[in-house]
């Protein structure tokens, strides 16, 4: 699919709200990628008191990552801010929880967890979100497709 058709897509997702009120419980509880253990790691992780590096490193090694440069590099962020994210009390910011969620190529709930556990929500009402949410969605993982959406449709830079 081209860049173009691409965004004409997004820009119906973005317009369809009737649709954001009932996807995420949909996207939540979805049988045929929600498997019994899948719930359970995610009841956990929602209900333990984690730090956003515990989770992130169980999901890079997860997604393959085998040293710390691989991610970091796919995430787009430096040494310095991964360096910083092992630092229990240090706060991610939103760009660089979306930057990891990009890179490890996460659905919508190990998204929406590793989000909240850094301190964070998808907001349904937002423009920048829902081109997220629809990314994770359509399994569009490409850095170039993502910025280009984020900045011709919410005015948003991803940097």
């Amino acid at each position: 699919m081209s860049y173009e058709q691409t965004k004409n897509k997004v820009v119906q997702f973005i317009a369809n709200t009737e649709l954001h009120r009932q996807l995420p419980v949909q996207l939540i509880l979805n049988p045929t990628i929600q498997t019994p253990s899948r719930r359970e790691q995610a009841l956990e992780w929602a209900t333990r008191p984690y730090k956003f590096f515990e989770i992130l490193d169980i999901m890079t090694q997860r997604a393959g990552f085998d040293h710390p440069p691989d991610f970091y590099n796919a995430a787009e962020i430096s040494a310095q801010v991964y360096s910083n994210l092992r630092n229990p009390d240090h706060q991610v910011s939103w760009k660089t929880a979306i930057k990891c969620i990009i890179a490890l190529k996460l659905d919508y709930l190990d998204a929406s967890l590793l989000l909240g556990i850094g301190g964070y929500n998808f907001d349904w009402t937002d423009a920048k979100d829902l081109i997220i949410i629809y990314c994770l969605m359509h399994n569009i993982f490409d850095w170039f497709t993502i910025k280009s959406l984020l900045h011709d449709l919410a005015d948003y830079y991803l940097s």
